[in-house]
């Protein structure tokens, strides 16, 4: 594989023993080549690579551009471990296997622009590899990635978590609606209930599991509700027009369900929606509905078939990023509170 670098410096390679060791304009050198290389004076383009691991890096200064693209295999940047600094722009562009920034934990400083676009990435680990830079770009465009959920908030305490034992179905308003979620979404949907009842806001559930209907939205594959995945709530005794007027509401319902781990459909311009699918995505890709399929049949008739695909030990306790919703409630008072009333 051949790599072609664009330089614009066309000063000599200085190669002091000890010393950082400055390349030179080289057009048609391959990447093993730049092994020992510290600095690179000028741009650094990768493109069509067809490795899943690009060959180990020495490179702590770029002084141009580092773009890397079209390269649909290469799965993490470890390669560039070593470096701590881009004087020009930063392009990472049609990696969809690339699910880690890991490989760019050193870097502290890039001058320009960053383009990060159709990756395997979530907001979430962007906005944490931002948050590492010492010195943050001038702009950043983000598009395309795996999932757009911005990494959990924390959350405000509840004025008292002094709750004795979870709603019973039969006690919450569209409560039977529940009965056909994912046992740990129905708990913590209880919980949310309970939570809002003690700061007088009142809720109603209108919308659980939901039979799949292929015709329904022929533009999608299936809904988050055909699998016991997602609920609607909306504000007791208000029509679906009252955001603007029940916004303070809203929003505290809101916090409390992303402190509990679920995506709230705000971001899909859907107020009363709530889902909690880990590890998978928000809108459901051909290979995950084949998946769902083979476990509860092709119209998801089984669909409690699919629940262990979200448990515990099939997501992994730690995900910072929560992608499809945190496994591990995020806010540490909600998840110890909801496990001590599960245990009792």
């Amino acid at each position: 594989m051949v790599l072609v670098l664009l330089i614009t410096v066309t000063t000599g390679c200085a190669t002091i023993t000890g010393a950082p060791r400055h390349c030179p304009p080289d057009d048609g050198q391959d990447l093993h080549s730049l092994d020992r290389c510290t600095h690179l004076q000028g741009d650094l383009r990768l493109a069509h690579r067809q490795e899943e691991n690009l060959p180990p890096l020495s490179l702590r200064h770029v002084q141009g551009d580092l773009i890397i693209a079209q390269s649909p295999h290469l799965q993490d940047l470890s390669a560039l471990r070593h470096l701590e600094e881009i004087d020009g722009d930063l392009h990472l562009i049609n990696l969809p296997a690339l699910t880690s920034l890991d490989g760019l934990s050193r870097l502290r400083a890039v001058g320009g622009e960053v383009h990060l676009i159709d990756l395997g990435l979530t907001a979430c680990q962007v906005d944490q590899w931002l948050d590492g830079l010492a010195s943050p770009p001038t702009r950043v465009v983000a598009l395309g990635l795996s999932d757009h959920a911005p990494c959990p908030a924390p959350v405000e305490a509840p004025a008292s978590l002094a709750l004795s034992s979870l709603p019973e179905i039969d006690e919450i308003q569209g409560g039977r609606l529940l009965q056909g979620l994912h046992p740990e979404l129905r708990d913590r949907a209880r919980l949310l209930y309970g939570l809002l009842q003690q700061e007088q806001i009142e809720i109603v559930f209108i919308s659980g599991h939901r039979p799949y209907d292929p015709n329904y939205r022929p533009n999608r594959l299936a809904s988050w509700h055909n699998l016991g995945m997602a609920f609607d709530l909306n504000i007791v005794g208000r029509p679906y027009a009252y955001f603007e007027e029940d916004q303070e509401k809203w929003e505290r319902i809101g916090e409390l369900a992303q402190g509990l781990g679920m995506i709230w459909g705000i971001r899909y311009d859907d107020i009363f929606h709530f889902e909690w699918h880990p590890n998978f995505h928000a809108r459901i890709r051909d290979h995950e509905f084949s998946l769902f399929q083979d476990l509860a049949g092709s119209h998801l008739t089984d669909h409690h078939e699919v629940f262990p695909l979200f448990d515990y030990h099939r997501v992994g306790a730690e995900d910072p990023t929560c992608f499809g919703g945190c496994q591990v409630i995020p806010d540490d008072d909600l998840r110890r509170l909801l496990r001590a009333l599960q245990d009792r």
